[in-house]
Parts: C-alpha cells; sequence; structure tokens
C-alpha cells in the first residue's frame, strides 16, 4: 500500500480539533505513534531532553511517512544510572508501563487501529516488553500494537555506533550528532569532553544498570567521544534511522490492513 505523506502541520495530535480525528479514525489507517524518552543528563553539552527530542523528531517522519500522527512524548524514562547528576528524572517501571499502557487504551477507545509504542532510552527497553500484555488483558487483541526501540531495525554496526565498548554508550558520537542535527542550538561546543570509564574492575560484571552508575559516577557524565560529532553525521544517522524502521513500518501496517480486509468481509458475510 502507498501511504499519503502528511503535511508538517498535521503531523501531532495536540493540534487537532475532536472532530478531525473523528475524521481521521473512520480511515482504516488510522495510525498513532507515541514517542518514549527520558529525562537525563548527557554530558556538559546536551541538553536533558536529548533521547525524548530524538524520539520526537523520529516520530514526526514516520507520520509523515506512513500517514500517521505523532502524540506528544512521553518525557520521563527510567534513568536511575544517572541519578548522580542534577536534574535527572526517573520513574518506576510500572510508573512507565501503566502510563503508556492507559495511553494505548485511550487511543483504541477513541478509535484508534494502529499504534506504534517508539522508545528512544536504553534504560527503558527491558521494562516495555509488559505494555503489550497489560493492553491486551484490557483491550484484548483488536489492536495493531508494535512497541520497537528506534534503533531494533538497524544493521550491526549502526547499533554498535549507538552502542557499544568502542563508540560509547552515552552522549557519544551517534547521540550527539542526532541531536546536534535536530536542535543544533541546544548543542553546546565544548573542547574535549571525551570520556571512557576505566573498566579494569568490570571483570565478568554485566553492565547493568547499577554498574553502569558505578562507571560514570564522578565523571562528566560522557561516555565516548561527542567531539567526532557533526551535524551532517546526524543527518545521515537519522535518514538511516528513518528508512530503517519506515521499511519495517510498512510491511507490518500492509498485513494489519489485510487483516481488518478479511475481518470486515467475514462480518458480511
Amino acid at each position: 500500500m502507498t501511504y499519503r505523506k502528511r503535511s508538517e502541520k498535521s503531523l501531532q495530535l495536540e493540534t487537532w480539533s475532536s472532530p478531525e480525528v473523528q475524521r481521521y479514525i473512520q480511515k482504516d489507517n488510522s495510525f498513532g505513534i507515541i514517542p518514549v524518552g527520558s529525562f537525563e543528563q548527557h554530558g556538559p553539552h546536551a541538553p536533558l531532553g536529548t533521547d525524548t527530542f530524538i524520539c520526537m523528531e523520529v516520530s514526526r517522519r514516520l507520520a509523515r511517512k506512513l500517514g500517521g500522527v505523532a502524540l506528544p512524548p512521553v518525557w520521563f524514562g527510567i534513568s536511575d544510572e544517572h541519578m548522580d547528576f542534577a536534574g535527572t528524572v526517573t520513574v518506576a517501571p510500572d510508573t512507565l508501563c501503566n502510563l503508556i499502557t492507559d495511553i494505548v487504551v485511550s487511543l483504541r477507545a477513541a478509535g484508534f487501529n494502529k499504534i506504534l509504542v517508539l522508545n528512544g532510552h536504553g534504560g527503558n527497553v527491558p521494562y516495555l516488553g509488559s505494555v503489550k500484555e497489560k493492553v491486551r488483558q484490557r483491550v484484548g487483541q483488536d489492536v495493531f500494537l508494535s512497541v520497537i526501540s528506534y534503533w531494533d531495525k538497524l544493521s550491526e554496526r549502526g547499533k554498535m555506533m549507538l552502542s557499544s565498548l568502542e563508540w560509547g554508550f552515552h552522549a557519544n558520537e551517534y547521540e550527539t550528532s542526532l541531536i546536534s542535527c535536530i536542535f543544533p542550538s541546544m548543542v553546546k561546543k565544548l573542547r574535549d569532553i571525551r570520556n571512557y570509564p576505566d573498566l579494569s574492575s568490570l571483570n565478568d560484571q554485566e553492565l547493568n544498570e547499577k554498574v553502569f552508575r558505578d562507571l560514570i559516577k564522578g565523571s562528566n557524565g560522557v561516555w565516548g567521544d561527542p567531539g567526532r560529532a557533526s551535524i551532517k553525521k546526524g543527518r545521515s544517522f537519522l535518514g538511516t534511522i528513518e528508512l530503517s524502521l519506515n521499511n519495517y513500518l510498512a510491511h507490518e501496517l500492509d498485513s494489519q490492513n489485510e487483516d481488518l480486509a478479511v475481518k470486515r468481509v467475514s462480518k458480511n458475510w
């Protein structure tokens, strides 16, 4: 199916009136996107909203390409590993997942039959799997619900550049390039702020939230080399993210449209 591209003015649901929503959901391809981010330190150079801003931009791009609409973001995620840095706000896993579930259930009640929860923060990943089950318990399976992170469909190299021992795990070249492309005025141009924590004490420990917190505590909050970031790289990274997700979701949404068509025929019979 070819999806009608949306204009910039119609990409955000909060700008719509209720009758506009009603007209939109009468179409079989009503598609809502919920960006989920975090509110946490990203070194001395990048804003607290970095993860959320990136996820919002990706959501708008997908809405434009796939005829969907993006919701306001869920700003606060699970950021315990950054609580030693001023400004970070974290929430309990149940708080986050219950909030997302309530939003999905509300959208379904309004008539949306396809919903994407797009995550932009690694600390949320271990907990978001419960959202699908929570939604199923409340509304059944009569809705297409995808819960993915914006990097899930990247190549292995792309994932490595975003998060690895070589490239760093936080506020690194990749993340800084993305936010520099989206909001260049929010990124401070500072001299060498690269930081790679001493991993000699890591041994065979798993790199979990507690270990991560211990490794960056007392540092500038960076894990990687943001000095290598650029707007040009960010533009390229965003394009790759958009393409990988668009290809995946277009296929998934087409399959859902086929299922809806079958259900309509069966109902008429």
